[in-house]
């Protein structure tokens, strides 16, 4: 069963404003690497170094919580997608956070 993580509506809404390529499928997609670097989705496949718009850690600590549970399962780092429901791995869509929203 997914940890639970608990977040506004307004964080929620944050992760799909800041996409700058939108998924018809996903309201967000996010990728990172072992050393923690958070990056937006910006191309199917590995996306090169000089294509990666990076986020800032202090900024989102939400995204940060996100990203320590999926480096659990991924150690090396990947794609991860924002859900209306919580967070899910890349490729196999399983499920490792459910989102509770409080006002």
């Amino acid at each position: 069963m997914p940890e639970v993580i608990t977040l506004t509506r307004e964080e929620f809404n944050w992760f799909r404003d800041v996409q700058i390529k939108p998924r018809w499928d996903w309201p967000a997609t996010f990728s990172c690497n072992r050393q923690r670097e958070v990056w937006l989705f910006v191309v199917y496949g590995h996306t090169p170094p000089e294509d990666r718009q990076y986020l800032e850690q202090g900024d989102y600590p939400v995204l940060y919580k996100i990203v320590e549970r999926f480096l659990i399962y991924r150690p090396k780092g990947g794609r991860f997608h924002i859900g209306n429901e919580g967070v899910f791995l890349a490729k196999t869509n399983e499920q490792i956070y459910q989102f509770m929203f409080t006002e």
